[in-house]
This record gives C-alpha cells, sequence and structure tokens, in this order.
C-alpha cells in the first residue's frame, strides 16, 4: 500500500465529510496548542495516572499549575469518579489504549491510515459488552453517536472481536444531562459498527482520488484550510452575499433566508476571521495584496497600579460612587470624565496588533516589521 495515503484522525470531523479537505490542509498547521487544550491534556494525564496507579483523587496528580484551580479539581475528579464506575462494570479494562482503527476499516487500511487513543476500553466476558470511552473537558456538548466514538468503537472491536454489544461512553463534567448526569451512552452492535467501518472505508477511498470533492458544511468551522477554501467561502457567504448585493435588511428577508444566513452565522464569522487573519499572515510574510494594507488596531490600555491611580483620582476630586467600582474604573472612562492628566501618569499604553485592512479603511498603514519578513522567509532554499 502506498505510503503516500492519508493519515485520518477520529478527532477531525472535516477529514471524514469532507473527502477534499484531505488535499487542502497538507501542509498547514493543525492542532496547535492553546490554554484551553492544555488544561485538557493536563485532566486527562491526571486522570490515566490515578486510573493507573490507584490514586484516590485525579486531581491528586494534577501539574502544579492546574491544582490550584477549582475548576480543573472539580472536572478532574467527576471525570475520574466516572471512569472508576465504568472499570467496576467489567471484567478488564485499561486506559489510553492505542487503536489501529485502520485495519478493522479494511486490509488496504491495516497500515495505520486511520489511528486514536481511548481514554477508556473495557469488556466484559459473560455479556460479551465491550465499553469505549473519552473524556471532553469542554463546555461543547459531544455526544456519545460522534464521528470520532464510532470509529473508536470500531478500532476496540479489533482488541475484542467477540463482543455482541458496544456501548460508547462520553464523560463531560462541563456538559450534565437534564437528569444531571455527566456520562452520555448509545449502545451500538457488532453488526453496525462493520456497516459502519464500509462507510468510512469508502470516505478514505473518496479522498485518495485525484481530485477529491469539497463538500462545505458545519464542519469547515474546524478545518485548518477554512480561510483559503473557495467551496467553503461560495456555501457560506453565498446567502450573505445575495443580501447585501440586492441592498436587503432583515426586514426584507424571508423565512427561508433568515433561517439560512442564521443557521450559516457561526461559520461565516469562523470563515471571515480566517480569512483576515490569512491575509494579515502574507502580507506580514512581505507579500503584497491588491487593495489591502497593514494597520494597528485600537491598542488596549490599563492601569499600570489600579489602587494607586484611584487613589490619586479619588484626591481629585472624582466621584467615588462613580470611579471606585472597579468595573467601571477604566483609563477611557476615567479619561472622559475629564481627569486625561492623571490617566496619562498612571496608564500602560499598548499597541495594536497589526492587521489586513481595506485600503479605505482609516489607520495609518504600517510596513511589514523587518524580523517577520525574516522569520517567514528563513529556511526557504534559493537557487
Amino acid at each position: 500500500m502506498s505510503s503516500a495515503k492519508p493519515k485520518f484522525r477520529p478527532s477531525a470531523t472535516y477529514q471524514w465529510l469532507c473527502p477534499g479537505s484531505t488535499n487542502a490542509i497538507v501542509g498547514l498547521p493543525i492542532g496547535e496548542s492553546s490554554a484551553v487544550a492544555d488544561r485538557g491534556s493536563a485532566i486527562h494525564g491526571a486522570v490515566e495516572v490515578a486510573m493507573v496507579l490507584g490514586i484516590p483523587r485525579a486531581s491528586a496528580a494534577l501539574p502544579q499549575a492546574y491544582a490550584d484551580d477549582g475548576e480543573s479539581v472539580r472536572i478532574a475528579d467527576e471525570a475520574h469518579a466516572e471512569m472508576l464506575t465504568l472499570a467496576a462494570g467489567v471484567d478488564t479494562w485499561a486506559s489510553e489504549v492505542p487503536l489501529n482503527i485502520g485495519a478493522m476499516i479494511g486490509a488496504e487500511f491495516a497500515d495505520n491510515c486511520v489511528a486514536g487513543t481511548a481514554d477508556f476500553v473495557g469488556y466484559d466476558e459473560a455479556t460479551r459488552t465491550l465499553v469505549v470511552a473519552d473524556i471532553k473537558t469542554g463546555t461543547m456538548f459531544v455526544p456519545p453517536t460522534s464521528l470520532q466514538l464510532r470509529l473508536y468503537a470500531i478500532g476496540a472491536l479489533g482488541l475484542h472481536p467477540a463482543a455482541e454489544t458496544i456501548v460508547t461512553v462520553v464523560v463531560q463534567p462541563q456538559c450534565p444531562d437534564h437528569t444531571g448526569s455527566i456520562t452520555h451512552t448509545h449502545r451500538f452492535t457488532r453488526g453496525q459498527l462493520r456497516l459502519e467501518a464500509a462507510a468510512f472505508g469508502e470516505k478514505i477511498r473518496e479522498a485518495e482520488e485525484p481530485n477529491p470533492i469539497r463538500t462545505p458544511g458545519t464542519h469547515c468551522h474546524f478545518c485548518p484550510a477554512l480561510s483559503i477554501c473557495r467551496p467553503s467561502a461560495e456555501y457560506h457567504l453565498g446567502a450573505v452575499t445575495a443580501a447585501v448585493n440586492q441592498n436587503l435588511g432583515p426586514n426584507d428577508l424571508t423565512d427561508a433566508e433568515l433561517a439560512e444566513i442564521v443557521i450559516k452565522s457561526g461559520e461565516v464569522q469562523a470563515l471571515i476571521q480566517a480569512v483576515r487573519q490569512h491575509a494579515t499572515d502574507r502580507m506580514i510574510a512581505g507579500h503584497s495584496i491588491n487593495r489591502l494594507k497593514l494597520v494597528r488596531g485600537r491598542g488596549s490600555r490599563s492601569w499600570r497600579d489600579e489602587d494607586a491611580a484611584l487613589a490619586d483620582l479619588i484626591a481629585a476630586g472624582a466621584d467615588p460612587e462613580i470611579i471606585a467600582p472597579r468595573k467601571l474604573a477604566s483609563p477611557a472612562r476615567a479619561e472622559a470624565a475629564g481627569f486625561k492628566a492623571i490617566t496619562k501618569s498612571h496608564v500602560v499604553a499598548s499597541k495594536g496588533a497589526l492587521k489586513a485592512a481595506w485600503v479605505e479603511a482609516p489607520g495609518k498603514a504600517e510596513k511589514p516589521p523587518v524580523a517577520a519578513i525574516k522569520d517567514a522567509f528563513d529556511g526557504i532554499e534559493t537557487e
């Protein structure tokens, strides 16, 4: 089998729902870390350590950076408690289990072109029940029938081929259901998952065609190629552009048009933000884009020492009833109240980030920073 086959990820929904995304994301950064992702990884690691070592509370295994964060402690301990309940209901179990999902989808994919790691895999011999669980630390509800959980279940069947019933479980401390439960489950039969595996195999084959079709949808929101995908732009901006071109306001739209725009609004905003950032990155790297220029956004300002600033403002006659409440005591508010000199002496001014803007937009144009241009071209081989 060719080594050029794509590496599909169970967590990347866009790869399965849009075959063309596999080619589109080649060379693009995927899965960049964030503070939210780092916290999720820390919680997952703590639960795994607690499960393997038998530690009573997962929060005891949290890194120091999260050990004092009450929310992280709660999520870790609640997820750990649910995992212990799952473990008590099966004969054997393991945590952080690598799965060769490709081998279960089909022999031609056995070189691990689809792989993943399940947070928990358990098996009960008497009932031939396979349990596959995943911890989610975010606030967005993830159903136990999600594409990721179905793929994990297919991979876990390779470890327990005699299983007749497969239970997928999502543990979400941030998303309790109407009963207050943070554990959401679904049952599949082995036959259902085999049909699912066949369908996933077809998706991989579609992606390996010379010119795989791009299928835009709500899944575009997570695709790294969002900002450079014309089909996605046409799909998401179509209804909005039509309304703008016809000078239509909300009152002029039909119910169908209103629904279409509202349904796509989140993806439209994500697309616009991604395109703005992509254009900005290109211009900082030294590219010239006709009708666009680099400008600096308005920088935020904050107090060097808020207590000292408030004391000086009150001493100068500022009304404590207006200035003293911390959420109202901003530099802009103090300045607007006539205390410009005091504000200026106490404030830390910051420059806004560079961003691509229309040439007629107000603001001083900025030349691309020399350091940024140098970084963008470092490592590029020249003849």
